[in-house]
């Protein structure tokens, strides 16, 4: 090995090192999840549970009565309080440089996927009101792309070997 093949590979560990280039749409991907999961608890599931429409759909005089009603909704807003936690400590993970992230971020894109499944499913057996679909395949859709992308970034990114190894 030449004195050029060191020096562009200590040039590339450094350049290919610390929070940058793609490990930022991580952290905006991340912090929107919070957000967003922040939003729905507050803006649709509080409501459902507070107002008094889970007790409503789930009443058997309801026309549109399923006693899934409550298990879907509440698995749904755990979940979705569970992601909240998750993506917090991916954030901290990836601040603090811990050598666990990448199998933590693969773990988290897994489950946020398998979970997507298991809400589509359940979607599935509701009854629909006024006609329109309750089931949507955007989550499954987003789950196999987030997936098929950064699972391979955490697995091969030289930046990700660089970075994390607290």
């Amino acid at each position: 090995m030449d004195n050029n093949t060191i020096i562009n590979t200590e040039d590339n560990i450094s350049r290919l090192n610390g929070i940058g280039g793609w490990l930022i749409l991580v952290i905006i991907g991340l912090s929107a999840t919070i957000i967003k999961g922040i939003y729905s608890l507050l803006n649709f599931y509080y409501p459902l549970y507070s107002k008094g429409t889970l007790q409503a759909l789930s009443a058997p005089s309801n026309k549109y009565y399923s006693p899934l009603w409550g298990p879907v909704i509440t698995f749904e807003a755990v979940s979705g309080c569970i992601f909240i936690l998750l993506a917090m400590s991916a954030l901290l993970l990836i601040f603090l440089k811990k050598k666990f992230l990448p199998k933590f971020m693969i773990t988290l894109y897994l489950l946020n996927f398998i979970f997507s499944i298991i809400i589509y499913i359940l979607t599935l057996q509701l009854p629909t009101i006024d006609g329109s679909t309750l089931v949507n395949s955007k989550g499954l859709i987003n789950g196999v792309v987030t997936c098929s992308i950064w699972i391979p970034y955490f697995l091969r990114s030289e930046r990700v070997k660089n970075t994390f190894i607290k």
